[in-house]
C-alpha cells in the first residue's frame, strides 16, 4: 500500500490509500491485484490523534481470486491511538487499533521512549484486541513502533489464530 497525507482541515487528517504491488508466497501478483481494485485510492480521515473521524470513501471489488482475499482483507495501516492528555511509560488505555480486516479496539501500553539514530521513537503494545470475527484469537501483544517527531508507525507486528481453520496470519507492516 502507498499513503499520502492529501489534506489537512483543522483538525482532521485525510490519508489517501492506494494499493501497489502484491506479492504471495514470493510470486509477483500485481496483475491479480490491479484486475481486482484497479488504480482506486481510498481516502480515510483521522484526527490529529489518530483517532479515526468521519466516513471512509468506499472501495469497488471487482471479482476476487480467492487465496489473495486474506491479504486484500488485511490492507490497511495500523496507527497508534493517541491519548489527549500526556502518558508516561507503563500507562495504558482503550483505543481503536485496525486488526485483522477492520477498525476494532485494544488496550495501548506505553512501553518505552527511546532515541535511534537521532530519532525519537516510543515502543507500544497492544492487547486484548477485539477481533470482528470471534472466532479470531490474538497471540502476543501486537508490537508498534512509532516516530515522535510524525506519529507514525515505522513498524508494526502482530499474530492472529483463527480458531475455526486453525489459520495463523503474521502480520508486519513497514513504513518507510
Amino acid at each position: 500500500m502507498s499513503y499520502k497525507i492529501s489534506k489537512v482541515d483543522a483538525n482532521t487528517i485525510y490519508m489517501d490509500a492506494s494499493f501497489a504491488r502484491l506479492k504471495l508466497n514470493g510470486k509477483d501478483r500485481t496483475k491479480d491485484l490491479r484486475a481486482t481494485v484497479g488504480s482506486q485510492t481510498v481516502t480515510m480521515p483521522w484526527t490529529i490523534y489518530s483517532h479515526r473521524t468521519g466516513v471512509m470513501s468506499p472501495l469497488h471489488m471487482n471479482p476476487v481470486k480467492q487465496d489473495i482475499m486474506p491479504i486484500l482483507s488485511e490492507a490497511g495501516i495500523y496507527l497508534a491511538f493517541f491519548e489527549k492528555q500526556p502518558v508516561k511509560i507503563g500507562d495504558s488505555w482503550e483505543g481503536s487499533v485496525t486488526a485483522t480486516g477492520g477498525c476494532t479496539s485494544g488496550t495501548f501500553t506505553l512501553r518505552k521512549v527511546r532515541a535511534e539514530h537521532h530519532t525519537q521513537l516510543a515502543d507500544f503494545e497492544i492487547t486484548h484486541i477485539m477481533f470482528i470475527d470471534s472466532a479470531d484469537e490474538q497471540v502476543g501483544p501486537m508490537r508498534m513502533t512509532v516516530d515522535l517527531s510524525t506519529g507514525l508507525p515505522t513498524t508494526v507486528e502482530y499474530a492472529v489464530k483463527n480458531s475455526k481453520t486453525n489459520r495463523m496470519t503474521r502480520i508486519r507492516q513497514m513504513c518507510v
